[in-house]
């Protein structure tokens, strides 16, 4: 027999199917492995499902931005303080062989290894997923000002990683 499903339902179905990628890639860029990067996509929308109906009337991607955020900051601490060392980097993307950009996309990757989870977070979502200072600062729930510092500094790390490694760096890291 059709079940018929409640509209708030269907909505979080689309909401769901227009965002787990772009939810996904914020995650891996944060966190660095594609598997955890799902099981924080995962952890998001399990939250953002059992609160729905509250949060449906307004904007769910500020509310759910913060809480991928968090799942990513607690896989990682989880990872600091435990014996596991971590997986080498993989590319941002599937990376072809032909692809003269590959060696630049895998030096990029190592190089946000090596920062700190709030450097990390903020460069992600500052520079590879383009927020503003405000966004980033309200999905931290750290003042603008934090965002600015902790961005100029994520930013000279990674310029740094990448000198020493020999890669040229990015246009727009030279800035």
């Amino acid at each position: 027999m059709f079940e018929r499903r409640p509209s708030w339902e269907r909505d979080f179905e689309a909401f769901f199917l227009a965002r787990r990628r772009l939810y996904l890639r914020i995650a891996y860029t944060i966190v660095g492995d594609w598997q955890r990067a799902e099981d924080a996509t995962q952890d998001t929308f399990s939250s953002l499902y059992a609160k729905w109906t509250t949060i449906r009337g307004r904007e769910p991607d500020p509310f759910a931005r913060k809480v991928l955020v968090n799942a990513c900051l607690r896989i990682l601490r989880q990872r600091r303080r435990g014996n596991e060392l971590p997986s080498e980097p993989e590319a941002l993307d599937v990376v072809r062989h032909d692809d003269p950009d590959a060696a630049l996309s895998l030096d990029l990757s190592a190089a946000l290894a090596t920062l700190s989870p709030q450097h990390r977070a903020v460069v992600a979502l500052r520079y590879l997923h383009d927020l503003s200072v405000a966004e980033v600062a309200a999905t931290l729930r750290v003042p603008e000002g934090t965002v600015k510092s902790q961005s100029a500094r994520g930013l000279d790390a990674l310029r740094a990683h990448l000198e020493r490694s020999g890669s040229d760096p990015v246009p727009a890291l030279r800035a």
